[in-house]
């Protein structure tokens, strides 16, 4: 699983990438812990769960590879304790914070079945839909 889930996430320049996004029907998750500018350091997470969350929320964009060129402001907690899995099967706990918690919790959501535009209103989910549709088409 770790050799599928990170060259379509270091390809794609993502931040992080729940594994339905390349086709694999699995609760897992990648994530790039690494600094912002600092390059990548790319995590699995197998059976991410939150156990915890902030809350303060604060608003920050969003997007997903499965809409390219549409990004809204969508409400998060400020950080989240996940308990998970790593490769080897190891349980492992982790509180992220800021914009790795915004991530983890947005790919969680993909995991779960939630797209990220569930988040925000309908009138803005319906027009960030009708964008990307126009340009689909190229308009």
């Amino acid at each position: 699983m770790a050799t599928t889930c990170w060259p379509p996430n270091v390809r794609s320049g993502s931040h992080g990438l729940a594994a339905a996004h390349i086709g694999i029907s699995a609760p897992v998750i990648v994530l790039n812990l690494a600094a912002t500018g600092a390059g990548r350091d790319d995590v699995l997470f197998f059976n991410p769960r939150v156990t915890a969350v902030s809350e303060t929320i604060e608003l920050g964009s969003e997007a997903s590879v499965s809409m390219p060129g549409v990004a809204l402001q969508v409400a998060r907690p400020v950080w989240a304790e996940l308990d998970y899995q790593d490769e080897t099967g190891q349980a492992r706990q982790a509180r992220l914070e800021g914009f790795a918690a915004r991530c983890a919790l947005h790919e969680i959501d993909q995991v779960n079945g939630v797209f990220f535009l569930r988040r925000v209103s309908r009138l803005k989910r319906e027009a960030a839909i009708k964008r990307y549709r126009k340009r689909a088409q190229g308009g």
